[in-house]
């Protein structure tokens, strides 16, 4: 593994996308209000604008109505009256679709601000100033960003087609390309809203007109203990959030705070005026042809391992630079590297161009710096210092400016054959060498960059079998999974289990819907989807990939692409006190990074008890480029509990007790059917009030009946064997939880007696 050098300025791009918002309010013109004020003037009768049966939906407007005034007395969509005498938030998808679409109907200027400290380190505070045109068709982004005593200007200029940045850094002005073409939701606030949106439970605090629009105060705050029913979504620590909506759906303001283990951070948001229209700025004809090209530079030191020069063993080496450009374009020939270490700067001129996906490697030969192809073509170069400044340049432009320090710790290895830079060279995948798969997250990442980025459809298949006390167990599963890569990605996913069980996901927008098919027809609750990046790659072939000591055996050119084939028949064990028995995989790559396919089969012994266990799996990348997947004919049947972020989790602290815990931000409801079996008899009872997160109830077979308990009980009734049960299912059919008990160790001592009414 390898640590990447991380720069002490981090560009504005960052700091908009993910994390921030600005203190400045709002100033009231055409509906962008200062904080609102008033007492609440609600109607509970009122229906929802943008009600959560509609999420499937809610991502789709008609920008050209977005400046519309709502009816008298309607909500801003996402936004619920209905039942609640102060209001809530019940469809975050719907009110960030709202905003985006007013922000963009005519343009917008808004200020964003963030603070950000990590530990005891200084804090980082940025500030951008955002103009964007009507429809996003041009953006103007002007941030300042401060580090301890650093201070650093950015500006980005974009449009639909490219994006270029200006810098002043250290007293010097630089170009950059920006990576574009840019989203046009990057830069409305919501790409940092959204996750305390879906996590937090918002109120409304009050409602007050102003302009000719009611304007919403909503605001929600939560701590996070290291309690076992505490939300798994969230950090422990302390979060709150404020917000300021009109009836259209404009978050006029926000500020949101979070206080956790790691960090302290503060982003604001504030809407100037909604009439953006972002002039070309005069430095845009300085910037140079390389500069429009869409490269990104990587750098790191490594930890590299030569022969010990006395003959015995291996010795540890910093010694080797490694500059990879994650593309799309080409690096052109001619570009400049320098290094700085201990005071001194270290410089060349690479004379061809770096392919996309391409790492080459820098060490000091005789006090110059010289290029390689990789690491293993050096030997035992002179260790940089752990403080180093790295500058990569091409044709005028900055690509990569940084001042950074590596780890110690790391741990790195040969980076391939022992040749000189050569454009004839056989051009391998990131990650990969002739020497094999040697960095299989760098492999890994580059294939989901590369298929994300186009969409992509892959299938595949796993089974598990365990060997226990001489009973063989084995499930099996297979997944196609759709991925249409757009500004709202759309994922269909489909499992088909080896009990006959179907599992159908539909995703639009952030949260997936669920419906399982067997025996009954069952839903699960609306959960937020891992990105489509996660769905590019089986978490089983990365652990396989990282395992496995693959060679390779097979390359071959097919449609002007080099295709290679590695195999492996052994890898390292999973953890400690685990054998590897066998091992067999193959996986094909194209020089481009794309995984075509993969298989592996592993037999794990434990090492104590004999168990033995494992399993295959397999992927194939069927096509990229996909279309959206169309919306399944079930999501308009969705039961309403579906559609709501609730959960329950099972814990055994002895035999004589389930212990039931709520969380998620809805309440399980009233009438909700918990069914426990025990050794094949199964035990029934209903829930008689809606059971809120992060409370727990008891369960208790007592007298041939299962009774639900709010306090912990000491006395018990039927005691509870292997294999037991615990399967939740709302009145509404939402499977809320269906899972095997995890026993602890039988207690013979146990009472029995019966003191649960």
């Amino acid at each position: 593994m390898t640590r990447r050098l991380v720069p002490v300025l981090v560009v504005a791009l960052v700091v908009l996308a993910g994390c921030t918002a600005p203190s400045t309010q709002p100033s009231p013109t055409d509906g962008s209000t200062a904080a609102a004020t008033g007492t609440p003037t609600t109607d509970a009768s009122t229906t929802t604008s943008g009600d959560a049966a509609d999420d499937d939906a809610s991502t789709d407007g008609d920008a050209a109505d977005a400046n519309a005034t709502n009816p008298a007395g309607e909500a801003p969509p996402g936004v619920t009256l209905a039942g609640n005498a102060s209001g809530a938030l019940a469809n975050a998808s719907a009110l960030l679709a709202a905003h985006e679409r007013v922000l963009y109907a005519d343009g917008y200027r808004a200020t964003l601000v963030s603070t950000v400290a990590y530990g005891p380190g200084p804090a980082t505070n940025a500030t951008a100033a955002v103009v964007a045109g009507p429809g996003g068709d041009r953006l103007r982004v002007s941030t300042t960003r401060t580090l301890g005593n650093r201070t650093a200007g950015y500006e980005v200029f974009a449009n639909e087609s490219t994006a270029v940045m200006r810098l002043d850094v250290r007293n010097e002005t630089q170009y950059r390309n920006a990576e574009g073409p840019y989203a046009t939701t990057e830069y409305t606030g919501g790409a940092y809203l959204e996750g305390y949106l879906d996590r937090l439970n918002f109120s409304v605090a009050n409602v007050t007109e102003r302009d000719g629009r009611d304007v919403y105060t909503l605001t929600a705050s939560k701590s996070v203990s290291a309690h076992p029913n505490a939300s798994t979504t969230m950090s422990n620590g302390t979060y709150a959030a404020r917000l300021v909506v009109d009836e259209r759906g404009l978050v006029a303001s926000f500020r949101v705070h979070t206080n956790d283990s790691s960090s302290t951070q503060t982003h604001e948001w504030s809407v100037e005026s909604l009439d953006g229209s972002p002039t070309r700025p005069d430095w845009l004809s300085a910037v140079p042809t390389a500069a429009r090209r869409n490269v990104s530079v990587d750098a790191e030191v490594r930890r590299e391992h030569y022969p010990n020069p006395n003959g015995t063993g291996y010795v540890d080496n910093h010694g080797v630079l490694a500059v990879t450009n994650d593309g799309p374009d080409a690096l052109p020939a001619g570009a400049n590297v320098s290094i700085t270490s201990n005071g001194t700067t270290y410089a060349t001129t690479v004379d061809r161009a770096i392919a996309a996906g391409e790492t080459v490697a820098f060490a000091r030969v005789d006090d110059d710096l010289v290029v390689r192809a990789n690491a293993s073509a050096f030997d035992d170069p002179p260790d940089f210092a752990n403080e180093v400044d790295v500058s990569v340049t091409a044709g005028g432009t900055s690509l990569l400016s940084l001042s950074a320090s590596y780890s110690h710790v790391s741990i790195g290895g040969d980076d391939g054959p022992d040749d000189e830079v050569s454009a004839n060279a056989t051009r391998y995948a990131p990650g990969v060498t002739s020497d094999g798969v040697v960095y299989a997250e760098r492999l890994v990442a580059n294939h989901t960059a590369a298929v994300t980025a186009t969409g992509f459809e892959v299938r595949g298949t796993e089974t598990d079998v365990f060997r226990e006390n001489g009973t063989t167990t084995s499930r099996s599963s297979e997944r196609v999974v759709v991925v249409a890569s757009t500004n709202r990605t759309r994922v269909l996913e489909r499992t088909v289990h080896d009990d006959g069980r179907v599992v159908t996901a539909w995703k639009r927008g952030r949260h997936r819907l669920t419906r399982v098919d067997g025996n009954e027809t069952l839903y699960r609750p609306r959960t937020t989807i891992r990105a489509a990046s996660s769905l590019a790659v089986p978490v089983s072939a990365s652990r396989a990939l990282a395992a496995g000591e693959f060679e390779v055996v097979n390359v071959t050119e097919r449609d002007g692409r080099t295709f290679v084939t590695l195999t492996a028949d052994s890898a390292d064990p999973p953890y400690d006190g685990v054998d590897v028995q066998s091992f067999d995989a193959r996986v094909v790559v194209d020089d481009t990074g794309r995984i075509h396919s993969f298989r592996a089969n592993a037999t794990y012994v434990d090492a104590d008890d004999g168990d033995v266990w494992g399993g295959s799996a397999s992927f194939e990348l069927v096509s990229t480029g996909e279309g959206a997947p169309s919306r399944p004919s079930w999501v308009g049947d969705v039961p309403a509990n579906a559609r709501r972020d609730v959960g329950v989790s099972t814990d055994v602290d002895d035999r004589s007790r389930v212990a039931l815990a709520a969380y998620g931000e809805h309440a399980v409801p009233a009438g909700t059917t918990v069914v426990l079996t025990v050794d094949g008899d199964r035990y029934e009872t209903t829930l008689d009030a809606a059971l809120d997160p992060e409370t727990t109830r008891y369960l208790y077979v007592v007298d041939g009946e299962l009774r639900v308990a709010t306090e912990r009980a000491d006395a018990v009734g039927r005691r509870l064997v292997d294999p037991s049960t615990v399967r939740v299912v709302t009145p509404d059919g939402v499977l809320v939880e269906d899972d095997d008990l995890h026993l602890p160790a039988a207690n013979a001592s146990a009472s029995v007696e019966s003191t649960v009414g």
